[in-house]
């Protein structure tokens, strides 16, 4: 609870109302939902997986589940531009395969509500890179909500599972 507060906390100057944002949410919220249930199945059929090979399977799932819907929707049109390397450098190598090689691991060792309370990480995290990146001010607000949520993830890892 003190994740998901902080985390609200975090983001909440920027919260808007509108259809698109509720109609985001909602992709957020099955999103959540989707990791939720894949962390739970990987803790207690997938044990004996080798990180790497788990996390070659799921990228494959991934690609079919997402290239349905964008070749229906949006194309493939891309704009190659000296901004877009970097970016999918970035998303290919680190969040898809050391974040979720990472997490695989932290899941081989750890128990499932330890490893999920990390993902109220990504908030600080976020933030951090924003306010030296992009040269962001964190107002009392965010950084409120940061302070709870690390709270909450430094709690959930003292517990035992």
């Amino acid at each position: 609870m003190l994740g998901l507060g902080g985390a609200a906390l975090a983001v909440g100057e920027g919260l808007q109302f509108d259809a698109h944002y509720l109609a985001g949410l909602g992709f957020v919220v099955l999103a959540l939902l989707g990791i939720s249930a894949g962390t739970v199945y990987q803790k207690r059929f997938c044990r004996g997986v080798e990180p790497v090979s788990g996390n070659a399977v799921q990228l494959l799932a991934a690609a079919v589940a997402a290239s349905l819907p964008a070749l229906f929707t949006e194309g493939f049109d891309v704009t190659f531009t000296a901004g877009y390397w970097p970016v999918l450098l970035w998303t290919a190598l680190i969040n898809s395969i050391v974040g979720v090689g990472l997490l695989y691991g932290l899941l081989q060792r750890h128990g499932t509500s330890q490893v999920s309370s990390l993902f109220y990480l990504v908030p600080m995290v976020t933030a951090g890179f924003a306010a030296l990146v992009l040269a962001q001010r964190l107002g009392p607000l965010p950084l409120g909500g940061l302070v709870l949520a690390t709270a909450g993830t430094l709690l959930a890892g003292r517990v035992r599972s």
